[in-house]
């Protein structure tokens, strides 16, 4: 007969329930621990099976080994009870009464799942109310990552903590940890300067000592001057400063002759915050068109996810960042050429709280345009507007007067109200834009003839342009300044020390004919102070619709095409090419986790704290042309 092998699927459960049925009964008990002057009986081999403590003391060569009494010091009996319960029945209750006696015995009998389900329900329940009691436990058990979560709670409800009795006589070492530990903490530093200053008062004769310690963690240079300069004059700082000469001498040197760093109002404190590259949108060999939105820190090159917008999968919209929020406008949600359809919607991003708002939408729906900051509000300019989302509200306004209008909104009342229009009889769209005090330049992109979202696509003829104009929004006045170079479309363009900067994009060899382009490998500059381009330098990889971000000095220009050659459809790349604005050179590459296009990107201050998933690094078959290849 053939071997054949039997497994009793509930053989496991059985063997428990009938432990626990001998225990009930009192049965074959071969130990009695005693904790608090409370006995309890069980089986070493229930105990050691789930204990390392007991485990040890059970089969080492310790002299509880042969001992059938044992009494347990520094442990509590609700506590014990607890764990001997857990050891038979694999149940555990927890409340308020008692976390702290099972936690407290679990780690000292080293029940690693007890320990791990004290810190699940402590961490479920966090609120600013026992956040600092819960950030001293975990300090306590060496529980990292409620420690984590624990102190990110106490910076979310910072102000709210101060005044509280938790907060006056939290240990110095956990002050410390808080101020170092870089999370995000809710208040301007001014109010933690301040917070810091009566938690020394609170206990002066025993925290004077410590006080240069906890004030070494305090951003100084995030401080306005004037605040500064009171805070110089109170009674407690003065008689810190008298104990810890050093904090006058090095911690403010040079500090109130040099403003304060300007922050977002949305932002108030960058602690736990780190300027990122973000990219929103477009397309991948994987997913196609998306609405993901990913980041990535500079410092350890890891890209991951960080939201999505709230809104159907759409390309072609507007980005722009005021006060460190993310706004998204408009954008087409249809893909492919019979069936373009743009929108109006505006939706805000807070990477701070990590939620999504809609706000009120575009007069005109809209897409392939540019949307700008200047001072506090948005300005959206020209792009291909859907007329036929207009039939029959406004008869008085001309079709010539809708091709290329602009807007501007306001977030203080949430509204939006037209401004001075670019003068054409045609569409202006698919161009890049930057900010310059209170000017906007826009450059190349497409003149559109015929109506925009034409239903005939053949019926439709594009211009790539070299133009380069100028909005004043002082005098909301458009102004056509000194032509690119050449003429480009898809390209990007940046800002850098009053210079601008475009690299990439196309152009028609032969406009007759759409399929005969070629990519720009110029890199050209143009000097605002004097109205002139030059061209600075070349790519040897250029691209179109790619993204790109500024930090620092660097450009960081993201995924994109790198091929016409229909042989390889465009070939999508997901090379990041990184150009120095400062030394005019090209960098080492770097590398997106897949091929990516025809997205968006920005730079934003996102908390490091956060747990986002890396991008998967994968490489994809483009998709085919056809569906991925929009006109411009």
């Amino acid at each position: 007969m053939d071997p054949w092998e039997h497994k009793d699927e509930g053989h496991e459960r059985a063997v428990m329930k009938g432990l626990n049925a001998l225990r009930d009964k009192k049965l074959l008990f071969d130990i009695t621990l005693i904790a608090e002057g409370k006995e309890f009986k069980a089986h070493k081999a229930v105990l050691a099976s789930c204990s390392e403590y007991f485990r040890a003391m059970f089969t080492d060569e310790m002299k509880e080994c042969k001992l059938d009494v044992i009494t347990l010091n520094g442990v509590s009996a609700p506590g014990l009870a607890a764990i001997v319960d857990f050891a038979y029945t694999a149940k555990l209750k927890l409340d308020v009464g008692n976390i702290q006696d099972v936690l407290s015995t679990a780690s000292h009998t080293q029940v690693i799942s007890i320990i791990e389900s004290c810190a699940t329900y402590l961490e479920r329940f966090l609120d600013f109310e026992n956040c600092i009691d819960v950030a001293t436990i975990s300090e306590t058990y060496f529980l990292q990552h409620l420690k984590k979560k624990a102190y990110i709670c106490i910076g979310k409800h910072f102000m709210n903590l101060t005044c509280s009795e938790q907060f006056l006589n939290m240990p110095t070492l956990n002050l410390v940890y808080l101020l170092e530990c870089n999370y995000p903490i809710r208040c301007s530093e001014e109010d933690i300067l301040n917070a810091v200053l009566n938690w020394v008062e609170y206990k002066e004769s025993e925290r004077m000592a410590q006080a240069g310690q906890v004030l070494r963690h305090i951003n100084f240079q995030n401080i306005a001057v004037h605040s500064l300069s009171a805070t110089l004059q109170l009674d407690i700082f003065q008689r810190i400063v008298q104990e810890h000469p050093f904090i006058e001498t090095e911690l403010f040197c040079g500090t109130l002759d040099n403003k304060s760093e300007t922050l977002a109002k949305t932002l108030m404190n960058k602690r736990g915050f780190e300027k990122t590259i973000v990219t929103i949108g477009g397309f991948d060999p994987n997913h196609g068109l998306n609405n993901r939105l990913s980041y990535f820190h500079t410092n350890d090159k890891k890209w991951k996810k960080l939201s999505a917008v709230p809104h159907l999968q759409q390309t072609d919209f507007g980005v722009a960042v005021l006060n460190n929020e993310l706004y998204i406008a408009g954008g087409n949600y249809h893909q492919g050429i019979q069936d373009d359809c743009a929108h109006s919607f505006l939706f805000k991003y807070n990477p701070a709280t990590d939620k999504w708002t809609t706000l009120s939408s575009m007069l005109r729906p809209r897409c392939k345009f540019y949307l700008g900051v200047v001072g506090n509000k948005l300005y959206a300019c020209a792009g291909l507007i859907d007329l036929t989302e207009l039939e029959g509200v406004n008869p008085d306004i001309s079709t010539a007067s809708q091709m290329s209008p602009c807007e501007v909104y306001d977030p203080e009342t949430d509204k939006w109200s037209f401004i001075c229009e670019i003068d054409s009889k045609e569409s202006y769209n698919n161009f890049p834009g930057v900010v310059h005090g209170h000017n906007i330049y826009i450059s190349g992109g497409m003149w559109t003839h015929e109506t925009p979202m034409a239903s005939d696509y053949d019926d439709v003829e594009y211009l790539v342009t070299e133009i380069l104009l100028k909005l004043d929004t002082r005098n909301n006045q458009w102004e056509i300044k000194e032509s690119m170079p050449t003429e480009r479309v898809g390209h990007m363009m940046e800002i850098f020390q009053d210079k601008i900067i475009v690299a990439g994009g196309w152009k028609y060899i032969n406009p007759d004919l759409d399929d005969d382009r070629e990519i720009i490998k110029t890199v050209d500059m143009y000097d605002i102070k004097i109205d002139q381009w030059i061209t600075i330098n070349q790519q040897t990889l250029p691209k179109y619709h790619a993204g790109a971000a500024l930090i620092g000095s660097r450009i960081f220009i993201i995924g994109g095409f790198e091929s016409f050659d229909k042989k390889t459809a465009m070939r999508q790349t997901n090379r990041i090419a990184v150009y120095n604005a400062k030394e005019n050179i090209w960098e080492e590459d770097q590398w997106f986790p897949f091929e990516i296009w025809e997205h968006m990107c920005c730079t934003l201050e996102v908390p490091m704290c956060r747990e986002d998933l890396h991008l998967p690094i994968t490489t994809g078959t483009p998709l085919s042309m056809k569906l991925m290849y929009p006109s411009g």
